[in-house]
């Protein structure tokens, strides 16, 4: 079978689109346009890549053309052969005669955008024809573990997508600021102050504008403290809006987080709903708990493996419109290849900050926090594995609760929420909060 790379001119072309998706015309018209047109490339830039030419020396060609233009020289055929002349490649493409007959294959210079769609769609099919083969081999590897491999194997072809066109200019920033303006002029008129996504906290909300696309929210805290119980207030929130929400928990059972849920809408806790035998009023609480998330847009996942991790995420964000992922958390997730705790960390905050980015939601992600921060000393918020998950965050939290001050029969208990990282505003100490022994939280314990 050939490959990429093969001696084209010895092949017939007939026979080459027998071997792999490609269409070296359209490769060739495309690189024709740019050397016939110092404007063409602005057309494609953020479209193509080097990679997507199927054909050795059309790769090469391009290469050399993106270094003189980054390089701001004039190109043209004369500096063309010049460049790939300095790198030894001159001959190797045909010499200066390729180059002439890459100009003269053009039939017009405006057709450039078909020329790379055509050229982008056979790159992305032999892409997914790649990862398929990769598929087909790790499928045989016995000793891979079966849910490993199914999220190894989804990934890759979820990881094939088309480079999405973008446009840097001043006017179609200021468009996306109009638009922006008129979000909020809308969410205004309906009686709202933010632009994203209530958390069910106003003076949070403030803070950040409540949770917006694109946004890694970390919540720290000590183990027990309740984090879980402040992140599934805010679920509980986004599932009274109607938005849709998926949960990947490394901690509790599907079953146990449910309960909690129904416990932090009726002030009840979970232990009573799990049992069941209750007096009327609390069984009708409890019904109405499990109708209302019956007819929410939840989905609750249990997984330690990251790679499964991020599989989840896209398909529920593909399949469901999911807008906010809550993750509970780093540090019982685990990497098939990274076995250390700091880099681990910093691998999957990293990740989970570009993955929000690009498919556009909010991810709520929970840390514990370490020894050092508990006792006071260290630097930042002290989440404990890594300064990168802080570093990674666009807002972080830590939750803090003394609990030698508590009483052993109050219902409510001081809960205090330090800001530690805030890129959008400020930060600082939110005090008086209380959290309820059943997981909701308020402002006051009278404000429910």
């Amino acid at each position: 079978m050939f490959q990429k790379g093969e001696n084209y001119n010895m092949i017939d072309l007939n026979e080459l689109e027998k071997i792999l998706p490609q269409n070296l015309e359209a490769e060739m018209c495309l690189l024709g346009s740019l050397l016939l047109d110092k404007e063409a490339i602005y057309h494609i830039i953020d479209f193509i890549d080097q990679d997507d030419f199927y054909s050795i020396k059309h790769n090469g060609i391009f290469s050399g053309y993106l270094e003189l233009f980054n390089a701001g020289t004039k190109i043209d055929i004369v500096t063309m052969s010049e460049k790939l002349k300095s790198k030894k490649q001159l001959e190797a493409i045909g010499g200066v005669g390729y180059l002439t007959r890459l100009i003269n294959s053009v039939v017009t210079v405006g057709h450039i955008k078909d020329y790379a769609k055509i050229v982008k769609d056979k790159s992305l099919r032999r892409q997914i024809l790649s990862a398929q083969e990769t598929n087909t081999q790790e499928v045989y590897d016995d000793e891979k573990e079966i849910n490993q491999l199914l999220a190894e194997v989804q990934n890759r072809l979820y990881e094939v997508n088309p480079l999405k066109t973008k446009n840097d200019s001043v006017q179609s920033i200021l468009k996306d600021l109009n638009t922006l303006q008129e979000e909020y002029s809308k969410k205004y008129e309906e009686g709202k102050n933010i632009i994203g996504f209530s958390s069910g906290n106003g003076k949070i909300d403030n803070l950040i504008d409540g949770l917006r696309p694109g946004h890694l929210w970390v919540i720290g805290a000590w183990h027990g403290t309740g984090k879980t119980s402040y992140a599934l207030n805010i679920v509980h929130s986004l599932l009274e809006q109607e938005i849709p929400v998926s949960i990947v928990s490394t901690e509790m059972s599907q079953t146990d987080l449910t309960a909690k849920l129904i416990g932090i809408r009726h002030r009840l806790s979970s232990m009573k709903v799990i049992k069941g035998i209750l007096d009327k009023e609390t069984k009708n609480n409890i019904d109405e708990g499990k109708l209302f998330l019956n007819h929410s847009n939840l989905d609750i996942h249990t997984d330690f493996d990251f790679e499964k991790i991020k599989m989840i995420i896209r398909k529920d964000v593909y399949t469901k419109g999911v807008k906010v992922v809550m993750i509970d958390y780093i540090q019982k997730i685990t990497h098939g290849k990274i076995y250390e705790e700091t880099p681990l960390m910093s691998r999957i905050a990293h990740d989970l900050s570009n993955l929000a980015q690009e498919l556009k939601i909010t991810i709520l992600l929970l840390s514990q926090i370490s020894n050092a921060a508990q006792k006071g000393g260290g630097a930042g918020a002290g989440y404990k594995g890594s300064g990168a998950i802080e570093a990674s965050a666009d807002f972080a939290l830590v939750l803090k609760r003394d609990k030698t001050r508590e009483e052993p029969d109050a219902e409510w208990v001081e809960m205090k929420i330090q800001v530690s990282k805030n890129k959008f505003g400020l930060d600082g100490t939110i005090d008086m909060w209380f959290h309820l022994k059943s997981g909701q939280v308020s402002l006051t314990p009278y404000d429910l």
